[in-house]
């Protein structure tokens, strides 16, 4: 992760939305942000775009932006997407009022539905019990979400999981990375497919 660590990362765009994407210490993480984004067709980011454009003045006092954060974070779903050869990827608009998954795509002839959650795991030498409650919590809703759509009974569900760290060493990392990860493999069905990106 080029430039700063994950958790000094969020700190600084919680603070100023400004300062954190011209501060020098960022500008590594941003140009990746920057280069999935360019993997966006025209469509794809016109409705990205217009979500973050309705998110930027809701800033919290205490958290930032962090429904505008979490809302980049899809792009790298986008991404897994595109390199599996889908076509037709689109992100899906909120609605106050209907369930829906955050993107839709098609491979081949099938349909497929996929919901990006991200993970924020905290600083500790070890998840906690609460962790793992989250963490289960997180998943229900997301096969809600994808279950939600009248096609998900023929279509390809996934769930696209972004573990976002506060600042512990490398090896700590993989190893809450691992634990993290099994514990997600036995609480999604088995017709959900589960992928998972280190942040």
């Amino acid at each position: 992760m080029a430039g700063i660590a994950p958790a000094k990362f969020h700190r600084l765009w919680q603070q100023s939305f400004e300062q954190a994407i011209t501060a020098a210490a960022t500008r590594g993480r941003f140009r990746k942000i920057e280069a999935a984004l360019a993997s966006l067709s025209d469509g794809a980011w016109a409705t990205l775009s217009q979500s973050l454009l309705g998110q930027v003045n809701l800033r919290d006092p205490h958290r930032g932006w962090p429904q505008a954060l979490d809302r980049l974070h899809e792009v790298h779903a986008y991404q897994h997407l595109l390199g599996r050869g889908c076509t037709d990827i689109a992100f899906v608009p909120a609605t106050a009022t209907t369930k829906t998954p955050d993107l839709r795509a098609s491979l081949g002839d099938a349909l497929i539905l996929c919901e990006v959650k991200v993970i924020k795991i905290p600083r500790s030498n070890a998840l906690s019990p609460t962790f793992f409650r989250k963490l289960a919590t997180r998943l229900d809703k997301a096969t809600e979400q994808l279950r939600a759509v009248p096609q998900s009974g023929s279509a390809h569900l996934l769930v696209y999981i972004v573990f976002v760290f506060a600042e512990i060493p490398p090896d700590h990392i993989d190893s809450q990375t691992a634990q993290a990860r099994a514990f997600a493999e036995t609480m999604l069905p088995r017709d959900v497919e589960i992928v998972f990106h280190v942040s």
